[in-house]
């Protein structure tokens, strides 16, 4: 196995509040790992500590056996890792062209028009919007435009931060059918952040759970929807009834004050 990203024994927090707890994970090339749990659990500060934007305290990430620790985010996105951040974060007065050329900073004038063609055959949707500002697209249309933009840099290693968040199902399903697209014709390396579990490990070759800023189960979906806890706690499902019982929810919330 080829491994594309490591993350070793990653501590991180804001001030003086510890967010990462000592989390390590291995992202294997060509393949998508979902990374699962709960609001505040640690997922985006994982995101914005690897490409850059948050300042790792201890530990160490590397990129295709190259570190990248503490590097800043455009040195990061030139070594082949690009964020599609939670909420898009669209340049909202911008045209989506613009925001894909803004995407393609880094690449040669040839090489920006191929991407664009890429994205477009990506989502076609783009195309028709494509001189539309960004700001007046439907959330659906501004998560295709904040993925195309991701891609006009031409990643090894794509990071998606709630790509389904905000959306309907329908549009979810395009959002999910594009990436499962992008590794099996592309071979990109995608590490998908999510709280839809079900939709998460529906797509993914590897997953892990996160909770209080602490990886604390990995394995297969295959592997991790056997499980009782993930049963429960993620797919919403439990052996008598397969619906979640408010005894299950206190349970939970007793161990999230433990793992604290």
């Amino acid at each position: 196995m080829s491994v594309a990203l490591t993350v070793d024994n990653l501590s991180t927090g804001y001030g003086r509040i510890e967010v990462l707890r000592a989390v390590s994970l291995t992202v294997a090339r060509g393949e998508v790992v979902a990374l699962v749990g709960a609001n505040g659990a640690g997922k985006s500060t994982l995101l914005n500590t690897l490409i850059g934007a948050v300042r790792p305290w201890s530990g160490a990430i590397a990129l295709d056996g190259a570190g990248i620790t503490g590097l800043q985010p455009e040195a990061v996105v030139s070594r082949g890792l690009a964020l599609v951040p939670e909420r898009r974060q669209l340049f909202g007065d911008m045209t989506v062209e613009e925001n894909l050329i803004v995407g393609a900073h880094l690449q040669t004038r040839a090489a920006l028009a191929e991407r664009r063609e890429f994205v477009f055959g990506l989502f076609p949707k783009l195309h028709d919007r494509r001189e539309q500002v960004a700001g007046y697209l439907s959330g659906g249309e501004q998560q295709m435009a904040a993925i195309g933009r991701a891609l006009m840099s031409r990643p090894r290693l794509l990071a998606l931060d709630e790509p389904s968040l905000g959306l309907a199902p329908k549009v979810v399903s395009e959002i999910f059918a594009a990436i499962r697209r992008l590794r099996e014709e592309t071979g990109t390396t995608i590490l998908l952040v999510e709280q839809n579990a079900t939709r998460a490990l529906a797509i993914a070759d590897y997953a892990y759970i996160m909770e209080n800023g602490r990886v604390v189960l990995d394995g297969t979906p295959q592997a991790l929807s056997r499980n009782a806890d993930v049963r429960e706690f993620y797919l919403g499902l439990n052996s008598q009834s397969g619906r979640i019982s408010m005894r299950d929810v206190k349970h939970y919330r007793r161990r999230k004050r433990w793992l604290s």
